[in-house]
């Protein structure tokens, strides 16, 4: 199915599956939401796409319950778009919605973090707005009617991520936001009567934290542990474990010190953190965090506290990263359109040639019919960039001649199970 669509996503991770394999893409107006339905005999029956979107916000929707000074306001103002728009958003895992479905977490161009969930089942074209957390963030903070830019910063969310699911006393997730002076918060918002802030604390940032994900749940010593990865805006990646008893859940919530090692820490802006899904076959292997710094590709293995590092110099910045259901591939995007299949070897990243020409052969000439072009590329695009770690960051693409139409994937995406695949481009 192809869909066409008046606005484009406007940055990574816009393209996301829920747990009960609905599609949401964030664009800048509406968030359109895709409830796959299978009918007939397994094997034999084709998808069908049941397109629903949530409401798109008002100014009086997104209004906050409070005011920054009339001179500030001004110049926010003149600086902010007249529209109100989704930047980002995250689903919840299932049984977290009334429905026993999955929530929408949404943030808006103003910063407000609304909850979307459907009326009756994910199928109904009926989306309304569960919670808004701006009044429960500016209680958090004892924030007055008026605000100066420093409390601002504090309560104005810049990212968030669901975590994966929680199976004690019907939690179902919690929600981590970040805000733009680098502070982390974990809210219990499932039930819309007890929403309240369960940990918080003051990462080694005072910017925003601009990406988060979380590592799935694993028992130690009879606690729930996760890792909480997390991207600021002056180029940091760091991460931390979050660990909880299951007889106090909620209440006795520990955060680790940082746990990667920044040493060679550079300025180049992360937009894409990826946890390796978890191999069914083989539970006891770690998880792997992938993240993008410019158009480097760098693998965290937290076991060993190793980064390995890959980079395409003729490119420019990554734009989306993908795992594929095993942990041991992954689609990488890039801003100007080119993409990578990468495979994790032990301690080597090798470009996957065949699986590229597939994404070619199967996705590319399937989606458009494309003249023939000619793509010319420097020696050496495709080696590990651990020789030469720190040039040719964000560079012109190779030179495209004899081409009618070039098709760029900017994101992919798989559903749970890796039963189908959805791109943007």
């Amino acid at each position: 199915m192809e869909v066409e669509f008046e606005t484009r996503p406007n940055r990574a991770g816009s393209l996301i599956w829920s747990e009960d394999n609905v599609l949401a893409l964030v664009t800048n107006n509406v968030l359109h939401i895709f409830a796959p339905s299978l009918s007939g005999a397994l094997g034999q029956s084709s998808s069908k796409f049941y397109i629903t979107s949530a409401p798109a916000l008002t100014a009086q929707e997104d209004s906050p319950p409070w005011a920054v000074p009339g001179n500030v306001a001004t110049l926010r103002h003149a600086m902010s778009p007249q529209s109100i728009d989704f930047i980002l958003a995250a689903w919840s895992p299932t049984g977290c919605s009334p429905v026993k479905g999955c929530m929408l977490a949404c943030i808006t161009s103003r910063h407000s973090v609304f909850l979307y969930i459907p009326t009756s089942s994910h199928l109904d074209k009926q989306w309304k707005k569960y919670v808004a957390l701006d009044k429960h963030l500016a209680a958090h903070w004892n924030a007055g009617p008026t605000i100066d830019l420093e409390m601002a910063d504090r309560i104005e969310s810049a990212s968030l991520a669901w975590s994966p699911k929680i199976a004690v006393d019907n939690i179902g997730s919690v929600l981590a936001l970040g805000n733009k002076a680098g502070h982390i918060m974990i809210w219990h918002t499932t039930d819309p009567h007890n929403i309240r802030c369960v940990k918080a604390w003051k990462t080694s940032s005072d910017t925003w934290i601009v990406c988060m994900a979380w590592s799935p749940w694993t028992i130690e010593d009879d606690h729930y542990i996760s890792t909480l990865a997390f991207a600021t805006a002056d180029g940091v990646v760091q991460a931390r474990k979050i660990k909880f008893s299951p007889i106090t859940p909620l209440k006795d919530i520990d955060v680790s010190e940082d746990l990667i090692d920044n040493s060679r820490h550079t300025l180049h802006p992360c937009t894409v953190l990826r946890w390796s899904p978890t191999n069914i076959e083989d539970a006891a292997a770690p998880n792997a965090l992938a993240y993008s710094k410019g158009n480097r590709l760098n693998i965290w293995f937290p076991e060993s506290n190793k980064v390995l590092l890959w980079r395409r110099p003729i490119a420019k910045a990554i734009a989306d990263i993908e795992w594929d259901t095993h942990g041991t591939k992954l689609f990488v995007f890039f801003m100007d359109g080119k993409h990578a299949v990468l495979r994790l070897q032990g301690d080597e990243i090798t470009v996957d040639e065949e699986g590229i020409e597939f994404i070619h052969q199967t996705i590319i000439s399937h989606c458009h019919v494309q003249s023939k072009t000619n793509i010319s590329q420097e020696e050496g695009e495709t080696e590990n960039a651990n020789a030469d770690e720190e040039g040719g960051d964000e560079e012109a693409s190779g030179a495209i001649a004899n081409s009618k139409l070039q098709l760029h994937i900017n994101s992919g995406a798989r559903s749970v199970g890796g039963l189908q695949l959805a791109i943007v481009y």
